[in-house]
């Protein structure tokens, strides 16, 4: 609500809105100088100083001063590191034993999905599970439902039209090249055009190198492999991987939803892993092909 006063030199009315700031358009034909905005603008400043507040901060501690007496925080920063702290928690990791921030509401128990991949404990749960009566398709109503399904849809219980006759056979196989019965814990990743234009280059030299290898020691899928020399050599995407000569740590990617420096740090412990596996890692940025 605005409010109206009198100048104390020329007796010109000053009017003045809901915060206290002096109205341009009504002092536009006044020469006092007492009553011109600076001037009334710093005496208004001198009197808010004057009548401020200490409070402390409710994060913090730290003291500061306001006008505002029901204000709690002395920045914006402490408001919400002091809402985070009240939604977190600090949890440890139960693959790698390293502690991560998570919601107070969730059961995450890992701290990456490298972590809930290479799990050991996560296996034998998933097994588990499956071979016992939780597992809705050990149930003869859900097995039975999903028969009528195949039949009403399909004519055939197996729609599929390259079916596996023999699923013993393909465990053994995948037991052999990855180290695993199911084909759900082999992580691989798509193969970009940069992955197959480099690797072109490399198999005129390297006749045994590998395109998308599995290594079952370490159960990690790497660009290329050159079985020769144990050397891997990581095709790093400047955008993906957020080039240090490109971005900053703070820069955040739109689509992983993550910061330069956790992409980094997660790379590195990727890198740090092959190496002390016995690996000659070269890694090579989109940039410098």
């Amino acid at each position: 609500m605005c409010f109206s006063r009198n100048c104390p030199n020329c007796n010109c009315e000053l009017i003045y809105n809901k915060l206290g700031q002096l109205n341009w358009a009504n002092k536009k034909n006044s020469l006092c100088k007492s009553c011109s905005s600076k001037t009334v603008q710093k005496k208004l400043n001198v009197e808010r100083e004057k009548n401020k507040l200490v409070l402390k901060c409710k994060f913090c501690d730290k003291e500061f001063k306001t006008n505002n007496k029901d204000r709690e925080f002395c920045s914006r920063r402490c408001m919400y590191d002091w809402r985070k702290s009240i939604s977190h928690e600090k949890r440890k990791c139960l693959n790698c034993g390293n502690e991560f921030e998570t919601y107070k509401n969730t059961t995450q128990e890992y701290c990456s999905n490298y972590c809930a991949a290479t799990s050991e404990e996560k296996r034998k749960k998933i097994s588990e599970w499956a071979s016992s009566d939780k597992n809705p398709r050990k149930d003869p109503k859900v097995i039975q439902k999903i028969i009528n399904t195949k039949m009403e849809r399909y004519g055939t219980l197996n729609p599929n039209p390259n079916p596996n006759p023999n699923p013993e056979k393909m465990k053994q196989t995948l037991m052999e090249r990855y180290g695993v019965t199911s084909g759900y814990f082999v992580s691989s990743s798509p193969t970009s055009k940069l992955q197959k234009k480099y690797f072109k280059e490399i198999k005129k030299k390297y006749k045994d190198a590998e395109l998308e290898y599995f290594l079952k020691d370490v159960k990690i899928s790497v660009d290329i492999y050159i079985p020769s020399l144990n050397k891997i050599i990581e095709i790093y995407g400047d955008f993906w991987h957020m080039n240090p000569e490109l971005y900053k740590e703070s820069a955040m990617n739109p689509v992983s939803k993550r910061t330069a420096k956790d992409i980094w740090v997660y790379d590195k412990k990727r890198i740090k892993q092959l190496k002390k596996a016995g690996y000659d890692v070269q890694i090579v940025w989109e940039s410098e092909i």
